[in-house]
């Protein structure tokens, strides 16, 4: 059964599974994975389209096959995120972080939520597995401080994570970012200081064999 979804643009008709994650998204991330590269289009196409159709949301995707460097990463945020120029650094000014703490409009709109749909996350992860880490870190880290530290919570930010297992099987890897928040020296993490949470809220969510079916989280992911 369908539901149907009603925003200022258009009037849509939305699958359970995609009311579910668009929910999830209110409080968690996502990492998303399945075996096959036609589900995991669809997926992505669909999500993508649902999200694109909420009022005051952004929605960035980023192609993961491309990626194999910081660089080539923030050159793909800066023409999508429409904050400026995102110099390949994460801390710094005009770095990542920078960037991601900016809060843009579209025609002169505030933007309230942001999307960050990142596919074949799975090719930087095997490439260079610490950067991926830097990375995913510095966009849950961004998003968990203007929702816990600022009183006024100006931009929901989320990322989506879409790739094959390989990705699932780093979401359970507890010094893996999807566990656990960067750390360079064995120090408590920046993060972890700065939100007061121990760990990223991360959902793990496997990509059914069917267009319109998608399992649910496993419930030890989600309260």
């Amino acid at each position: 059964m369908s539901r149907v979804l009603s925003t200022s643009q258009s009037t849509a008709r939305i699958l359970p599974w995609q009311l579910a994650c668009g929910q999830c998204l209110e409080e968690r991330h996502v990492c998303a994975w399945s075996p096959s590269a036609v589900d995991r289009d669809h997926f992505v196409h669909d999500i993508q389209t649902m999200l694109s159709r909420i009022e005051g949301t952004e929605v960035c995707r980023v192609d993961g096959q491309s990626i194999s460097t910081l660089a080539h990463l923030t050159q793909q945020l800066a023409d999508t995120l429409n904050v400026g120029t995102i110099l390949p650094s994460i801390d710094g000014r005009h770095g990542l972080v920078d960037a991601l703490r900016r809060h843009p409009a579209r025609d002169g709109v505030p933007v309230r939520r942001r999307c960050i749909i990142w596919t074949d996350a799975h090719v930087l992860l095997r490439r260079d597995h610490r950067l991926f880490g830097r990375v995913i870190d510095a966009i849950m880290g961004v998003s968990g401080e203007g929702e816990f530290v600022d009183d006024d919570v100006l931009l929901l930010q989320r990322l989506i994570l879409v790739g094959r297992p390989a990705l699932d099987l780093y979401a359970e890897d507890p010094k893996g970012q999807l566990c656990s928040w960067y750390s360079e020296s064995g120090e408590t993490p920046f993060w972890k200081v700065i939100t007061g949470l121990d760990c990223p809220p991360v959902a793990r969510w496997r990509i059914g064999q069917a267009r319109d079916l998608v399992t649910a989280p496993a419930t030890s992911d989600i309260p």
